[in-house]
């Protein structure tokens, strides 16, 4: 019975579960390549790489870090709630709210910063983030 209680507070099982929720929408990565299909298309050009960074970019900020800090939040805001006048466990649970606030603020930074040198680059693209 103890073993079974230890996996209960193991931060495994969330890894598990996040892990198991982002599969589909790995494998569903589509699109993100701009050229080289068939063998009529024209190859791959710089615009084409720059696409690429900027897919991959775009991919990994909107598909994987925004749904990974919203399970983040909800697991923070759960230990808040049963945290039961536990200082500890609040201190803990405002200190992962913290974190993950910073790093998607981190990371919207860094996707603006890599938007800047990409249209200093000539990306020749016409999707944007905000629409």
């Amino acid at each position: 019975m103890k073993f079974f209680l230890k996996i209960k507070k193991c931060p495994q099982y969330i890894l598990t579960v996040i892990v198991l929720y982002f599969l589909p929408i790995i494998a569903g990565a589509d699109g993100l390549v701009p050229c080289g299909g068939e063998l009529p298309e024209l190859p791959c050009t710089y615009n084409d790489l720059l696409i690429l960074v900027n897919n991959v970019i775009n991919y990994l900020l909107l598909n994987i870090s925004i749904p990974l800090a919203a399970v983040m939040f909800a697991y923070a805001g759960f230990l808040m709630l049963t945290a039961g006048g536990v200082e500890g466990q609040i201190t803990k649970a405002k200190q992962l709210m913290w974190g993950v606030l910073w790093g998607l603020l981190i990371a919207f930074g860094a996707w603006v910063i890599v938007n800047t040198i990409l249209d200093a680059l000539g990306l020749q693209d016409d999707w944007s983030l905000l629409g």
